[in-house]
């Protein structure tokens, strides 16, 4: 019978140890648990903060490409402002020569009418030593009025062009001030005349990655903030279990 004691109080104090052991293992897991899950609100914090600055160069990134097709169009405008103004040029100066001809015909016309002793209807003088000679290559009036026509319409188009050139300068520059100056906030450098695209590219991907870590590190502390009830639960059967034996 005292064998069977000993036996007996031989058992209950392994399973109080056990007990006890299992207690200490599930208290410092607990607590353990307690102390991720006091982070979530500074993790949740990291990742809206990384989320943020995720969306703001993803923006910048869609503004500097606005800003390139800004340029190429500002560019495509320079040249055509170029091509309409030799254009313009060159009408201004068929119109110009088209009129000297047919002065030039006018002249000569008014001369082979010119009779000696007679008044010049021009002039009035009664002399006349040096009157216009005839010439065929003449423009009529149509041809005239045409070139000059050709010349407004010309010098309309150039007008336009600059206009055009203007408004598309004026929203270039407008665009490249925002661009700037979202840059130096987001990359901590002044905008680069090249590369700027590759370096955003280069830090929104970094900062995916991050963005990645902070949502795993958050999950992980609201998960240890629902398992805490159960540690609890389990570490308080624990101490009913030791407290019966």
């Amino acid at each position: 019978e005292i064998s069977s004691i000993q036996e007996e109080m031989t058992s209950n104090q392994a399973k109080q140890e056990h007990c006890q052991k299992q207690q200490e293992e599930l208290s410092g897991l607990l607590e353990d648990t307690k102390q991720e899950a006091s982070r979530a609100d500074a993790e949740e914090a990291e990742l809206n903060a990384k989320s943020s600055l995720f969306e703001r160069l993803r923006q910048l990134s869609e503004e500097i490409e606005e800003l390139s097709k800004l340029q190429k169009a500002a560019d495509t405008a320079r040249t055509a402002l170029a091509r309409k103004s030799e254009a313009a040029d060159n009408a201004a100066l068929e119109f110009s020569g088209l009129q000297a001809k047919y002065y030039a015909g006018e002249a000569a016309r008014l001369a082979k009418k010119l009779e000696k002793g007679a008044k010049c209807p021009v002039c009035g003088s009664t002399e006349h030593p040096f009157p216009a000679a005839w010439t065929d290559e003449v423009p009529s009036q149509q041809q005239l009025d045409k070139a000059e026509a050709d010349s407004a319409k010309a010098a309309r188009a150039k007008s336009d062009a600059e206009r055009g050139l203007a408004e598309r300068e004026g929203s270039l520059t407008a665009h490249r001030a925002n661009v700037s100056r979202d840059y130096l906030s987001l990359m901590v450098a002044e905008f680069p005349e090249n590369g700027a695209a590759e370096a955003v590219s280069e830090k929104t991907e970094a900062v995916g990655k991050q963005l990645d870590e902070a949502s795993i590190r958050l999950e992980g502390c609201q998960w240890a903030q629902l398992r805490i009830e159960s540690l609890e639960k389990q570490l308080s059967a624990q101490k009913e279990i030791q407290d019966s034996l």
